[in-house]
């Protein structure tokens, strides 16, 4: 079985052969011949033995370079040597990153093999990923393949030159997506080419993106940077930096359409204290859905998190744990591209969590002078930090206590009428402080008012009770119950009193609470039990019965 082996560099390349002094022979040379620049001793014997395929060609590289003296050539000249002629060797693949569980099928076989960070991938190896996961490919000429998650690569080719700094990287994405940041062309046999079952890439010096939908036999490419060379059996196109095309299996290639411009990220926090993450984006036209990574570098050869949304609502990210990151999203237009990149640098300050805020409720109406309050309480934590303001910024501090050992408070202060501002954060002994809870808007009030005795009428009973500001309405509630489950009348009324029909005899209950003219409703004040005697007419009814009972 073979085994992998760790490490972390490349074993270090010549650079590449300065070319352009001019031709020291006279024919021109092919696109797919590499111009040797001839060095101090060189001859074409020395030449053939550390190039080519094979000793038996230096009379061919004599003939087509016109050269007359083998032994003794020119330091600066250049030879034409075609590209078939060059002995290549075969190259390893290094994992650079991954994240999550990552497997290579060891010459496409089940079962496969657990990849760590640092193995070698050799050619004939397909490498897979899982949901949520995604690994980074290095090869040897610097060139990254970061592929994501539910994606099937093969490796077919990865291979150098002899000592030419020319490589040969082939591979073949069944299924999946992946990105790439490949290396600048170095010379005329340098190839970078990924295929899928519905094209094949080749590029020079280039950013882009390659995915093969295995359901539908599409592959999309989106290049960032540099261009494309896409074809299948039908065409074969150049796509241009800021352009993407999707291709079909026998199908025509869509013509290069322009990627969608990177989202507008400015508006989002540099520091986000809750998770999962929501992100909000300014709608962007075209735009069908978005994709969001995060990775823990700027260079984004690992992703810690990675998924496509087929909306344009708010995104909904990760739980991570707490640290500093850089997010990247781009828009997908309606063929499935998409676009430009948008970063953008952020630390993530969630832990310990915030209390749950559970008294006064939001937008609660408070009647006593020095209210209480209460949240939940987080086992982990000991101490928590309390604060209240007259403004949702909590510039205005009012009070501010850190280090209590309850998770309740009863304030001594006495607080106005007014609207006020309440929260509290964890304080955790190895995190220090975390971030509050989201600011509890809570008012002041006065109590509410008080009904007095009823006035009853015959048929009819009057309400009355104090006035409030200017503006208010009322509500009266009467129930059979203090717990109002039913209440017998529930009305708003714009003066303080009411007139209601006179219920028949019996114990009821009555609450009144104001409404503001901005839409507050105030806390209704406590039950007040009242009594309706029976009409003095059924008592005269019965006055002949009782004197006859008399007798």
């Amino acid at each position: 079985m073979r085994q992998f082996r760790h490490t972390h560099s490349f074993v270090h390349l010549p650079t590449a052969f300065i070319l352009g002094f001019g031709l020291l022979f006279f024919r021109p040379a092919d696109a797919q011949d590499w111009l040797y620049e001839v060095e101090p001793g060189d001859t074409i014997w020395n030449i053939t033995e550390r190039h080519l395929t094979s000793l038996s060609l230096w009379s061919k590289l004599q003939a087509i370079n016109h050269v007359s003296d083998p032994f003794h050539l020119p330091p600066g000249g250049q030879l034409r040597i075609p590209v078939a002629w060059l002995r290549k060797e075969p190259f390893l693949a290094r994992v650079q990153s991954l994240q999550g569980e990552v497997e290579v099928l060891e010459e496409g076989k089940e079962p496969g093999r657990r990849l760590s960070e640092g193995d070698w991938l050799m050619i004939g190896d397909t490498v897979r990923t899982k949901s949520d996961t995604n690994v980074t490919l290095e090869f040897v000429d610097g060139s990254q393949v970061l592929l994501q998650s539910d994606s099937l690569l093969n490796i077919k080719s990865v291979g150098v030159f002899g000592s030419t700094g020319m490589t040969d990287t082939r591979l073949h994405l069944e299924k999946g997506r992946l990105e790439t940041l490949v290396a600048p062309k170095k010379g005329a046999a340098t190839r970078f080419e990924i295929s899928t079952p519905a094209a094949v890439t080749s590029v020079r010096g280039t950013d882009y993106r390659v995915s093969a939908e295995e359901a539908q036999a599409e592959s999309r490419t989106e290049v960032l940077k540099g261009s494309v060379e896409v074809n299948n059996a039908k065409v074969s196109q150049t796509v241009a930096a800021g352009f993407g095309t999707v291709s079909v299996t026998n199908g025509t290639p869509l013509p290069p359409v322009k990627l969608l411009e990177a989202p507008d990220v400015s508006a989002l926090q540099d520091e986000f204290d809750r998770v999962p993450m929501m992100l909000s984006l300014p709608e962007q036209p075209d735009t069908r859905g978005y994709r969001l990574q995060i990775a823990p570098s700027a260079s984004f050869s690992q992703l810690l998190f990675d998924r496509h949304y087929a909306t344009t609502g708010p995104l909904r990210g990760p739980d991570l744990p707490d640290g500093e990151y850089t997010l990247r999203v781009r828009g997908i237009d309606e063929y499935g591209l998409e676009g430009q990149n948008a970063e953008k640098h952020f630390i993530l300050n969630a832990r310990p969590e915030a209390p749950f805020p559970i008294q006064p409720k939001a937008g609660a109406g408070i009647a006593e002078e020095a209210p209480g309050f209460a949240w939940s309480q987080i086992e982990t934590i000991k101490r928590y930090h309390f604060q209240i303001a007259r403004d949702a910024k909590f510039s205005e501090l009012l009070l501010d206590k850190p280090g209590l050992e309850e998770f309740q408070l009863a304030i001594a202060m006495k607080l106005p009428l007014g609207t006020y501002y309440w929260r509290v954060a964890s304080i955790d002994d190895k995190e220090g402080r975390g971030p509050f809870s989201d600011p509890q808007e809570f008012r002041r009030v006065p109590p509410a008012p008080e009904a007095e005795e009823p006035e009853i009428d015959g048929d009819t009973m009057e309400i009355r009770w104090r006035a409030g500001t200017s503006g208010q309405k009322y509500q009266l509630q009467m129930a059979e119950d203090k717990e109002f489950t039913q209440p017998t009348v529930d009305s708003v009324t714009d003066e303080p009193k009411l007139l209601i029909a006179t219920p028949s005899a019996g114990t009821y209950f009555i609450r009144i609470r104001t409404l503001d003219p901005d839409g507050f409703e105030g806390p209704f004040g406590s039950p007040q039990k009242i009594e309706v005697p029976r009409s003095l007419y059924w008592w005269l009814l019965m006055l002949p019965l009782l004197a006859l009972i008399a007798i």
